[in-house]
């Protein structure tokens, strides 16, 4: 599995193993042994009753992605149904951010406080142009 070699390459494929399976039917590789569990399945809640097993004498943790609320809904009832607690939905959202670019001008200082630009020529004005900042980031919808 290609996650696995991801794993190798930071040191964590000693704490960490992944398999490929449907868990859905046959239940987890590993019994009494798992941390946590991560599901990213299109019907998470057939695999839930598979984890009580996998889990080690201390319980666990899942984490479930999905995208519709009715397979987040289905997933937490079947949680609760297997008797775990502490149950907590978490939604991530995408924004696109747009960039633009605008003059922001440091506050003149001293005794040029209330020059304005055309005020101010020559050196003077090249320093404080090198002074602006040129891009802004502007949140989008």
């Amino acid at each position: 599995l290609a996650v696995s070699v991801e794993f190798k390459s930071h040191g964590l494929d000693q704490i960490i193993s992944s398999y490929h399976r449907n868990v859905c039917q046959d239940g987890f590789a590993v019994q009494d042994k798992a941390d946590a569990v991560f599901l990213d399945l299109p019907s998470p809640w057939d695999a839930i009753k598979h984890t009580i097993s996998a889990f080690g004498p201390d319980g666990g943790r899942i984490c479930s992605f999905s995208p519709c609320i009715e397979q987040v809904q289905k997933a937490c009832s079947a949680l609760s149904e297997e008797g775990f607690e502490e149950i907590q939905t978490f939604e991530g959202i995408e924004r696109q951010y747009q960039l633009s670019r605008k003059r922001i001008w440091e506050p003149f200082v001293g005794n040029q406080r209330h020059k304005k630009l055309d005020q101010i020529s020559g050196v003077e004005r090249k320093v404080l142009e090198r002074r602006m900042v040129k891009c802004i980031c502007k949140r989008g919808i």
